[in-house]
């Protein structure tokens, strides 16, 4: 079980276990979390948290672009190349590879970033006004969960991302939560993430540009494939 404090507002970060926990009532620090953000848009261990964070009356909200079908899980366990756009020039190869409908490149962490600031933001101030805190998590509240909320930090108050990526490393060993933040991809793409709706709307244009030339892509590497 693992939550912790970063030293942002009302935000916290946390496990699947620890948010689980939380919404049953169960740890002492229950009573001050009003909301519930899932940074990784699917539940993990088949934990089904939604309905329980619900029937306690508490906020809640997921990571889940509805457009696509894709969540930032997918950026964690599809580290896609750099060169995303060369591996799929051949459409034969896009369907043997995992570079499909599901892969998580740079411009769609960018996306999920921007959705995960404006979310927990809107979260956030709907736990203040109640008198309580957010609880953002993913998994085991190292990666998605924390970068989630860098990128809240970052691009809704406008603090150095290298601050907050120190401060949630330092509280994930200070909470006795392990190392927060490993994935260094991650990091390096957070750095980079500009401010304002006008990089909030690009992102947006950018991802979906881009998915719907991955599925064209797959799509084309499924005929040529079928003809063989």
């Amino acid at each position: 079980m693992c939550y912790y404090y970063h030293g942002h507002g009302n935000v916290w970060i946390g496990s699947a276990e620890g948010a689980a926990a939380v919404a049953r009532g169960e740890t002492p620090a229950s009573g001050s979390f009003v909301a519930v953000f899932n940074a990784s848009g699917s539940e993990a261990a088949g934990i089904t948290l939604e309905p329980q964070v619900r029937a306690r009356g508490l906020l809640y909200d997921t990571l889940l672009d509805s457009w696509s079908g894709m969540t930032l899980g997918d950026c964690a366990e599809r580290a896609a190349p750099e060169d995303v756009a060369q591996a799929m020039a051949d459409a034969d190869d896009v369907y043997r590879t995992p570079h499909s409908t599901q892969t998580c490149t740079d411009v769609a962490f960018a996306f999920f970033m921007h959705e995960a600031s404006r979310k927990i933001a809107a979260l956030a101030d709907g736990a203040e006004r109640r008198g309580g805190a957010a609880l953002v998590y993913c998994a085991r509240g190292h990666n998605r969960s924390a970068a989630s909320v860098v990128a809240y930090a970052a691009l809704s108050a406008g603090e150095p991302v290298a601050e907050v990526v120190g401060r949630v490393r330092a509280a994930a060993r200070e909470y006795g939560c392990a190392e927060a933040l490993t994935n260094e991809r991650f990091v390096a793409l957070l750095a980079g993430l500009r401010r304002g709706s006008a990089a909030a709307a690009a992102a947006r244009v950018a991802y979906r540009q881009e998915h719907a030339d991955i599925m064209c892509l797959t799509r084309a590497a499924m005929i040529k494939r079928s003809k063989k």
